[in-house]
Parts: C-alpha cells; sequence; structure tokens
C-alpha cells in the first residue's frame, strides 16, 4: 500500500513536472525593444521600471526552474523507492533471501532516522519518532532472526 501511495504521488509529480518543463521550454523569449527613439524623463523612467521587474521576474524564474528541477529528482527518488518497497514486498512474501536484505537495509535507515530524530525534535514529535524507532527497530529484529513473514 505504502509503495503503491508513493508511486502514485511520486508518478503525478513527475509527469507534471516533465510537462511543465516542456512548456517553459517551447515558450518564447521576450527580447527588450532597445532606446526609445526620442527619450522623454517619464519614458526612461518607465523604462527603468520595467527593466527592474525584467529583472526580479528573471530571478523567480530562475528559482522556479530550480524548483522543478528539484521536483523532477525528487519525484525519481520516490518512484525508485516504491518499486524497491513493492518489489521486496513480493519478496518477503514468497520468503527469498534477498528481500530480506534488502528490507534489512531500508529498516536501519528508518531506525538510524528515527533515532537522529529522537534526539532532535521536542515535545510530541519525540513521540512519533520513538514510535517509528520501536516498530523498525521489531522489524530488524524479525527479518534478521528469520520468522516467517506471512500475510
Amino acid at each position: 500500500v505504502a509503495a503503491g501511495i508513493l508511486g502514485f504521488v511520486a508518478g503525478v509529480t513527475l509527469v507534471l513536472s516533465l510537462w511543465q518543463r516542456v512548456r517553459l521550454a517551447r515558450a518564447d523569449s521576450v527580447a527588450h525593444p532597445g532606446t526609445v527613439a526620442n527619450p522623454d524623463a517619464i519614458l526612461i523612467i518607465l523604462d527603468g521600471m520595467t527593466r527592474v521587474i525584467g529583472a526580479m521576474a528573471g530571478v523567480f524564474g530562475f528559482l522556479g526552474k530550480l524548483i522543478l528541477g528539484a521536483l523532477v529528482v525528487l519525484s525519481v527518488m520516490g518512484l525508485s523507492l516504491a518499486t524497491a518497497l513493492f518489489f521486496t514486498a513480493r519478496g518477503l512474501h514468497a520468503q527469498q533471501e534477498w528481500a530480506r536484505a534488502v528490507a534489512g537495509v531500508l529498516m536501519l535507515g528508518l531506525f538510524g532516522w528515527s533515532l537522529l530524530s529522537l534526539v532532535a525534535l521536542r515535545g510530541w514529535w519525540r513521540l512519533l519518532s520513538l514510535t517509528l524507532g520501536t516498530a523498525s527497530g521489531s522489524a530488524l529484529w524479525v527479518l534478521w532472526h528469520g520468522y516467517a513473514i506471512t500475510t
């Protein structure tokens, strides 16, 4: 279930991010017309204001592209994790040793993350970290001792 939810969210995000990237790549760039033929004080001020607004829009456009790139990378990582979770769950159900090893690595990562968050967080968040640490620790115990995993 977790693999399906993670895979769906990451897949939709990846498709939307790539679609937006294609849209941005196909968009026409607006060229600055140059200087005004008859320079007037008001026209010079308006020209300066539009240049400043254009520069700010360029900065925001760069930040948007950066965020879009980060979304693509996170989506690919999420799809990879969802695929690993799916095949690991199928392998655990079939009592495969490689699946125990992969599940052990995943649970060890979750256990380490929960220990770090237990130290870093305060209040009710610590209870969530303790719960995750306990669950991943018990999952590691089951995986290392080779108990049968059934549904």
